[in-house]
């Protein structure tokens, strides 16, 4: 895997995303996968606002800074960016002439048009149908998919507002995007600000939040 392309690739989608969505969440106890240790600290930190640009990339030296104390995951961006690479592996090892990759809740229409379900919110109540084009990847990202409560009884979850350093709102969102690792980074931004929606027009995009459920131009055209 080229790391370098790799980290080029997340921090401009998540700068695509409206800088500061995507933060670290290891100051509330998600420091490692969930299959080696539950999520949770001792004492929840005091929320502070997140620095707009925690991690500073120069193409040219092929270096990466990030403050002191700090580790750099790429998260899903980084799953959903290697999800395109396998997709375009596939087409060359296969004929097939539908062919659905799917990468945990997330999935690239490898080749053909697929049918799939998506939840509206946070439970299968209204669940509808969205047709995934060729090429194209769809991501979802929820405040409900990872919670738990810290052993001073607050509760928490992954998705963290970068204005104020807390766990987001409840929401969330899903996307559709011809590029995997956009579609994740916004998925994302868009489960902690669900407003980006009006600010995005053009992105296939449905979101939940205070507000209800919106979604733009884009998605009602791949709405069934």
């Amino acid at each position: 895997m080229n790391l370098k392309l790799l980290l080029l690739a997340a921090l401009g989608v998540i700068c695509l995303s409206l800088s500061g969505c995507v933060v670290p969440v290891d100051g509330y106890g998600y420091r490692e996968s969930q299959r080696v240790r539950p999520p949770r600290t001792a004492v929840t930190p005091r929320p502070e606002p997140i620095p707009g640009a925690l991690v500073v990339v120069d193409a040219v030296r092929r270096l990466a800074c990030v403050p002191d104390g700090t580790a750099l995951d790429l998260g899903g961006v980084a799953r959903m960016w290697s999800a395109d690479r396998a997709a375009a592996i596939v087409r060359t090892l296969s004929d097939d002439p539908s062919i659905l990759l799917e990468i945990g809740d997330d999935m690239v229409a490898v080749r053909g048009d697929h049918l799939v379900a998506v939840s509206a919110g946070d439970s299968d109540d209204g669940a509808r149908a969205v047709v995934l084009r060729d090429g194209h990847a769809l991501a979802a990202s929820s405040w409900s998919a990872l919670l738990w409560s810290n052993d001073d009884g607050n509760p928490a979850h992954h998705l963290i507002d970068p204005a104020t350093g807390a766990p987001a709102d409840p929401g969330s969102a899903v996307v559709i995007a011809s590029d995997a690792a956009e579609a994740d980074a916004l998925s994302t931004a868009m489960a902690v600000r669900p407003s980006l929606v009006s600010r995005l027009p053009t992105t296939c995009a449905m979101v939940h939040g205070a507000q209800g459920e919106r979604h733009t131009a884009a998605w009602e055209a791949v709405a069934v």
